[in-house]
């Protein structure tokens, strides 16, 4: 862990399992550090300087290509976008209850917070589609893309 404000490196610690290239597999929320364990299909949440704090079963996490984000709406919630399974779905840290899980997208891949009421999802294409879901639900909203931008 580096600070941003001088550049120097204040903490490392290492993570059990596979890191791999694909996806961003780790977010920060409510100054906490929560890392998407493929391995071991969990969420492992750690203290910013490395305390492992706990664990969140997370079964639908596939072993390869995933990527998260915190819920615009609830930093208690993250949004999983899982490659290999087609699936992005929302995961309370608390009681470990998938809210929802969207299968409409193949092969989700890139995944971010937008506004307060929305995640943008793209996948793997030769073409750049975005969807954009409503937070709460995951139901893709009508104004999505689902063509070429470029």
């Amino acid at each position: 862990m580096y600070s941003l404000e001088s550049k120097l490196q204040i903490n490392s610690w290492n993570h059990p399992g596979i890191c791999g290239d694909l996806g961003n597999r780790m977010v920060v929320t409510q100054n906490q550090l929560v890392v998407a364990d493929v391995t071991n299909h969990r969420l492992t949440i750690y203290s910013l300087t490395g305390q492992l704090i706990r664990h969140v079963d997370c079964p639908q996490i596939s072993t390869r290509w995933v990527s998260i984000c915190v819920s615009p709406s609830n930093p208690d919630v993250i949004i999983v976008s899982d490659n290999d399974s087609s699936r992005v779905f929302a995961v309370n840290l608390t009681s470990g209850v998938v809210l929802w899980t969207n299968s409409d997208i193949r092969y989700p891949q890139g995944i971010v917070s937008y506004g307060s009421e929305y995640v943008l999802v793209t996948n793997r294409s030769t073409t750049t589609n975005i969807w954009i879901l409503n937070v709460n639900t995951g139901e893709i909203m009508p104004n999505s893309v689902d063509s070429p931008l470029f």
